[in-house]
């Protein structure tokens, strides 16, 4: 797993990596944190 994930970033530290992960991570905070609103919004209404 940790050979993996070595491999997975030696990847990422080549230009087209690091040009993916720079476009993929904004998009991945973004779903994050729209998934918690969304459930921390579900939850309040049910509180309600």
């Amino acid at each position: 797993m940790a050979r993996v994930l070595l491999k997975l970033l030696q990847i990422k530290e080549t230009a087209p990596g690091v040009v993916m992960k720079k476009v993929i991570q904004p998009l991945a905070w973004f779903v994050v944190l729209t998934s918690v609103l969304a459930l921390a919004s579900g939850v309040s209404l049910g509180l309600v």
